[in-house]
Formats: C-alpha cells, structure tokens, sequence
C-alpha cells in the first residue's frame, strides 16, 4: 500500500513547494498510524540541512458518502491557521488525492493525559476549553457548510438501509429506532458557530508552546456543544470536569443539560457513522441505538 501512495506522489515532486531539494523515493516516506477516514504518509527530505518533515495526508475516495467537502475543509483550515490553532497546508494536489503540512513532532493529547498529574490534566482541559472558545468565536463565512443535523442523519440513514434492503425484518427494526431517535433528538435552538466536530485527544497536538487542533474534514457550521460533548466524552470527564470545563470555556454560555443532550445527539451521528464506514454491520447499530433510547 506504502508503495502505491508514494510511486503517484513522487511523480508530482516538482509540483510541491520546498520541500526536497531532488526528486525523493519510496524510503523518504513512512506510514503513520491510519485515521479512521484518511491515510498519512510522514515525508523526510534526504537533504542534510533540512529537518523539517511533512505529513501527506491521502485523502479518502468515499467523501461523498460521508457527506465531506473538501474544498470547504481546505478553506476552514486555512483560515483556522491563521489565529494559531492549527498548521497551514503547504500544498494541496489540484485533484485532492493529497494535501501536505508541515509534522508537528510531539504528543497528542491522549498520550500525554495518560501520564500526566491531576494538576497538570486541569491545565490542558482549560487550554482545550479556551481553544474551542477561540475556534467559535471566529467569524463566520458564507463558503463554509452549515450542520442540518436531521440532513446529516438522514444522509446517513440512506445508505444504511440501501445495504440491508434485502432484509426487511432488520429494515424494519432500525428503522422503528429512526423514527424514535429522530423524535427525541430533534435539534433544539442554538447560536450558530465553526465547529470542528470531533475534537477527540488524538486530534490534538501539543507542541512545545502551543497545542493544535488537526483534522478538520468535518467542519462546518452548527452548534457548539457537539464539540464540547464529544471532547468531554472522548475523555470519559467526570460531572465536575465537565462542570469546570463548561466555566473555562465561558462561563454560563453552556449550560450541563445542553452539553448532556448533545452528547446523546453524537454518540447518534457517531453510531450512524460508524456502520455508513462499515467498522460496524447494521445488527451491530441496533443495541447502539437502544442505548441512546435508554437514556432519554
């Protein structure tokens, strides 16, 4: 697989901005840990005086089904990057097969909460809180997506179904748990704001000034406590970390029973995801979704 990526890519080299001195080749190039919806390749230009390294991120073919814009994203990260949250692409492949960025060497988040002390861990989570507090007071662009969350499940729920059409007791289960969820989970009024949407500790980088926020393909415009929800969950927070967390970020502008039901709301999106990705089959959704009823 290494070595399908890398022979396309050595092909563009002249392409790229200064980034290698001469045309590179497959041993320049390393796999990373794969996401979840694109690959990265970590990219080491022989050249002696060069010590920066560069990740290409080889971008998923199935955008369409997971309802991503990729012109959105370059133009929300590129943005972002501009107040410090995250680094700038360098480079972006006309056909957006790839794009490339600078390798920040260093330590997620969820390696460093790993072994941290309790004081220390209430220093991060009040960084994280101040950075999703910057990330939603940025001004809005009309060339960026909006969130319909009943769209997005929508969307989703389509294909789920298109897979099991041929078996109709199952159809006809899941789609019993739709009509419910849909119901209880209905979107309530919110202040529209960018949001990242799944700002797990795996998608932040701490640097040694600095901690940034990677990943952006699912960006867009929505509500604010998706993203505080889905940190505080990828975090297993307790109640008063959460409590804490919600006045670092601002004091009163979310309240814990709004945080509560937007959890529910993406441990949904999650779900659906999930099965739309094919890491889990659509009888493995059903007790997923019997959970989320449960907690109503």
């Amino acid at each position: 697989m290494l070595s399908d990526h890398t022979s396309a890519l050595i092909k563009d080299w002249k392409l790229w901005p200064n980034i290698c001195p001469g045309q590179p080749n497959n041993d320049n190039f390393k796999a990373l840990v794969k996401g979840l919806t694109n690959s990265n390749l970590l990219f080491k230009s022989e050249d002696t005086h060069s010590h920066t390294k560069y990740v290409f991120r080889i971008n998923a073919q199935n955008a369409q089904s997971l309802g991503l814009n990729r012109h959105a994203e370059w133009h929300i990260h590129q943005c972002i990057a501009q107040y410090n949250i995250c680094k700038p692409y360098v480079y972006r492949d006309p056909k957006d097969i790839y794009w490339i960025r600078p390798f920040i060497e260093s330590q997620t988040l969820q390696e460093t909460l790993l072994n941290c002390s309790e004081q220390d861990t209430s220093i991060y989570l009040k960084t994280v809180a101040k950075k999703l507090k910057m990330t939603h007071s940025i001004p809005l662009s009309s060339a960026w997506p909006n969130i319909d969350f009943k769209q997005r499940t929508d969307h989703y729920w389509k294909q789920i179904l298109k897979q099991i059409e041929d078996s109709k007791a199952l159809s006809d289960a899941l789609s019993a748990y739709k009509s419910e969820i849909d119901i209880q989970l209905k979107s309530p009024g919110y202040s529209l704001r960018l949001c990242h949407m799944d700002p797990n500790p795996n998608n932040w980088i701490i640097d040694t000034d600095n901690i940034y926020l990677i990943d952006w393909e699912y960006a867009a415009i929505g509500n604010p406590a998706w993203d505080i929800a889905v940190f505080c969950d990828s975090c297993n927070l307790t109640n008063e970390q959460k409590e804490q967390f919600l006045k670092d970020y601002g004091n009163g502008q979310i309240k814990l029973s709004q945080l509560e039901f937007a959890d529910r709301q993406m441990k949904y999106l999650s779900a659906l995801w999930y099965c739309v990705q094919k890491i889990i089959s659509p009888e493995n959704l059903l007790p997923a979704l019997d959970e989320l009823i449960k907690q109503s």
